[in-house]
């Protein structure tokens, strides 16, 4: 049972320390939202193409390194940039139609 106990204190402390990154990933996130919606703004108002490809196809390659640097699948964190991207190019578009 002791053993049993041990490892219900060990998955407590990864539980929390993963509550700590989730939390630190909104935190971040929502950062990186305010600033798209600066830019969003700015493309708007200047005429500026909603998407830049060029850009994109950058910090895809950017992604893809940073994720191998850390030991990382990239695809994982390129899945979770594209849910990213897609939703700042939607929001862009109805700045944009105001």
């Amino acid at each position: 049972m002791k053993m049993v106990d041990e490892a219900h204190a060990e998955l407590l402390k990864y539980r929390q320390a993963i509550d700590k990154c989730d939390a630190e990933l909104v935190h971040i996130v929502a950062q990186r939202f305010a600033i798209t919606e600066r830019v969003g703004q700015l493309k708007a108002r200047v005429g500026l193409p909603v998407t830049d490809t060029e850009r994109e196809a950058q910090q895809v390659q950017r992604i893809e390194e940073l994720s191998q640097e850390q030991g990382l699948d990239p695809e994982i964190m390129l899945a979770i940039w594209r849910v990213m991207a897609d939703r700042v190019v939607q929001r862009h578009r109805e700045i944009r139609e105001r």
